[in-house]
């Protein structure tokens, strides 16, 4: 499923280059960080390699970081399958995804 390949590379991507992760870190003058020169985050940089807009490899992302793994594979080649579902999959509480999943 692209959306937890896309969260996997992410992982990978902030491991090779922490200094992209976005939000503040201590250090400079009003928690920002120094930005390096001709590093892009990681949505710019997969958006110019895969050709996708950099908006679509943050959907992608934040998809597959937040619907857990099982209820992917539940869903995997169903009509379920889609974006849209699984936009709504990780607005769900914690216990709502155990449920789908079937713990208790």
């Amino acid at each position: 499923m692209a959306a937890r390949q896309t969260a996997r590379r992410k992982a990978i991507y902030l491991e090779m280059h922490p200094e992209t992760k976005q939000g503040g870190s201590p250090g400079l003058p009003g928690g920002g960080k120094a930005k390096a020169d001709n590093l892009s985050s990681f949505a710019e940089a997969t958006a110019a390699v895969t050709g996708a807009d950099a908006r679509t490899v943050r959907r992608d992302a934040e998809r597959g970081e937040k619907v857990i793994p099982e209820v992917m594979d539940m869903i995997r080649s169903t009509k379920l399958d889609t974006g849209t579902y699984l936009d709504k999959i990780k607005k769900l509480s914690p216990p709502l995804t155990w449920r789908a999943r079937g713990i208790s």
